[in-house]
């Protein structure tokens, strides 16, 4: 195996050839030809690094009095961000239970079988996020992962998809509580609907394209107690705000129970309908009687129930089939249903509503858009994934290890020798880096820049 010396003068001559090169990619093929570079590198470092505890593990006393050699230099391969690294360590039996394992291993959590380390599934699984299973394979790894194994990497990422405060006050006269559903195919043919809830401070934008300040996002198991969830949103509001400065709060949405549910939690409440289910009621019980569409929106705007009967009315003289006369009775029903709703709307402070947005980039864009079907767990998993990305929370890929009670904890003073080693090493390294640019002596942008690198602590 190459020492750190020569693995450091290699990288500085290989990029001082390719600051040489006259090339006609420019940037491009410079940067791919650096990465290039400092990807194979890295792993010829990090093999050495892991030579070098391993070295540390044979030499150590406690190690010896529990753990004995059984072979060396066993190979193993594991893919990593930077491409796939081969290394060798020895392999070890404990002396009192008869248990066998790579102690090198076990201190870097990879397990017996392990194939692809966990730096590489993290970012698989912050891929599949946004693409699906298969494509995040083909784009996020050095090489090819198939999609189940994908799949398998999301369903082990512990989510954290709640509303949390930042722990401290903010102070707000008027919040805003959004909330609609997507709906989604399973894989047994069947929809279900996935909540999403979320709360912002309103427009901050200056511009014509709107901006949320201080937006949270929620959503919850399908099937989950829906005063649960509400609980969860007034407790965000509780820790999160100053509520005795709070004058409003407004609940947005197309009137379902479930999110009318929310004021009996909400202090301060007032329900807003959704202009975009008003419109879309309003169109369809107009569909018959275009001439008077004029008219209903002033009703909209300043009528009463009663002249929507009588937009219902004339409505059906027009309804020629059972079908017609149907959807015109669940249309004005709606309507009349949410009245209050609808006319709180008319107050000069009433906001719009912006949830089937939210929740076409939040959920429906990966939940629903394409045709797919997913399983009850991994819609779940994933609905989770989403909020926690829309939130700004990082996806972590931890494994759930399991305990097996024999390991051997690695002493800080076999990583402190390890590091002190490979330390000196590195200093040694640089010390006698000689590149034949920098004997040159010739002043250029190139050997300003790299013997600046070379000898950066050195005065002159």
């Amino acid at each position: 195996m190459k020492r750190i010396q020569q693995i450091v003068a290699n990288v500085m001559c290989q990029l001082t050839e390719i600051s040489l090169e006259n090339r006609a990619d420019g940037i491009k093929g410079m940067a791919r030809g650096i990465q290039k570079v400092v990807n194979e590198a890295s792993l010829q470092i990090l093999g050495v690094m892991l030579a070098e505890i391993d070295e540390q593990l044979y030499h150590n006393k406690e190690r010896q009095k529990k753990w004995e050699v059984v072979r060396k230099d066993e190979a193993k391969t594991i893919m990593t961000c930077v491409g796939e690294l081969t290394y060798k360590r020895r392999y070890y039996r404990n002396k009192d239970t008869g248990e066998h394992k790579h102690l090198l291993d076990d201190w870097m959590d990879i397990t017996p079988h392990q194939q692809i380390g966990e730096d590489v599934r993290e970012d698989l699984v912050s891929s599949a996020v946004n693409v699906s299973y298969q494509k995040s394979g083909k784009q996020s790894a050095p090489k090819p992962v198939s999609k189940t194994s994908v799949g398998n990497y999301v369903g082990d990422v512990t989510v954290k998809a709640i509303m949390q405060s930042d722990g401290k006050k903010r102070i707000c006269k008027e919040l805003y509580v959004e909330a609609d559903e997507d709906h989604v195919a399973l894989q047994n043919g069947k929809n279900v609907q996935v909540r999403l809830v979320y709360v912002h401070e309103g427009n901050i934008s200056e511009t014509k394209r709107a901006q949320l300040g201080h937006v949270r996002y929620l959503t919850w198991p399908i099937g989950g107690d829906t005063d649960d969830m509400w609980e969860t949103v007034a407790t965000y509001i509780e820790e999160q705000y100053d509520t005795d400065q709070l004058q409003k709060v407004w609940l947005c949405g197309d009137g379902a129970a479930w999110i009318d549910k929310g004021a009996e939690w909400l202090i301060k409440c007032e329900k807003l309908l959704d202009r975009y289910h008003v419109n879309k009621r309003f169109m369809s019980l107009t569909a018959q009687i275009p001439h008077l569409r004029g008219w209903g929106r002033q009703v909209l705007k300043k009528g009463t129930k009663a002249q929507i009967n009588v937009l219902y009315e004339y409505a059906a003289e027009k309804a020629d089939t059972k079908n017609k006369q149907e959807q015109l009775v669940e249309d004005t029903r709606y309507l009349l249903s949410h009245w209050e709703q609808i006319t709180a709307g008319r107050a000069a402070d009433a906001p719009g509503c912006s949830a089937e947005g939210h929740v076409s980039h939040v959920l429906s864009a990966r939940l629903s858009s394409r045709p797919m079907g997913w399983s009850i767990t991994g819609l779940e998993q994933m609905a989770a994934l989403r909020v926690m990305d829309a939130n700004g929370t990082p996806i972590i890929y931890e494994r759930k290890k399991p305990d097996t009670g024999s390991s051997f904890c690695l002493a800080p003073e076999i990583l402190s020798a390890a590091s002190v080693n490979i330390r000196s090493k590195t200093d040694s390294a640089m010390k006698n880096i000689r590149l034949p640019i920098l004997a040159a002596g010739q002043y250029t942008p190139t050997y300003t820049a790299l013997k600046g690198l070379a000898y950066r602590n050195t005065v002159l």
